[in-house]
């Protein structure tokens, strides 16, 4: 009887113990950035910005929310996404460890939001809303080599270098 009761006090706390142990590897965050390698397998970043912009809602600032890097691959390709950049329009760029650029994504203005509303004949108008601020949301396949990401605001047809926002590292996972 002693015997079953000394079991139950010394071997059981261990086993119980033993059980609540991560197997998850633990990485502490440093401050060089993360490469994103293809030995890691296709990987999702999912992004959330705070956009600012001036009184004719160009953009003029932005601010990182939060990012998350996970395991994983976009079932379909990026939506919403632009081929030619036009002024006042937002890019995510994409870069390496020495800050070059990889892949640019290209997104239309998140402060001229197009609203549509049904008119009093009975059809649907269209109406641009100008705003000084909004949160916008990103989710994009990382690239491998990726150690940074950028977002710019495109000067295209203007004649000037696109205009750097916000440049954060990729964080590990």
């Amino acid at each position: 009887m002693k015997q079953s009761l000394t079991f139950f006090k010394v071997i059981v706390p261990f086993l119980i113990l033993g059980a609540c142990k991560t197997k998850q590897e633990v990485t502490m965050s440093t401050s060089r950035a993360v490469v994103v390698t293809e030995e890691q397998g296709p990987q999702l970043l999912f992004l959330n910005f705070l956009i600012y912009g001036t009184e004719e809602s160009e953009l003029n600032g932005a601010k990182l929310v939060n990012q998350i890097r996970t395991a994983g691959k976009l079932k379909r390709a990026e939506r919403g996404l632009k081929q030619q950049a036009e002024a006042g329009d937002l890019l995510l760029i994409f870069a390496d460890i020495d800050k070059k650029p990889i892949k640019t994504m290209i997104y239309s203005n998140p402060l001229l939001r197009e609203i549509e509303y049904p008119s009093d004949s009975g059809t649907m108008g269209r109406k641009i809303e100008k705003l000084k601020e909004t949160q916008f949301s990103i989710r994009a396949q990382v690239p491998a080599g990726s150690a940074y990401i950028m977002i710019s605001r495109s000067e295209a047809q203007r004649n000037r270098e696109d205009t750097v926002l916000l440049t954060s590292k990729i964080e590990a996972t």
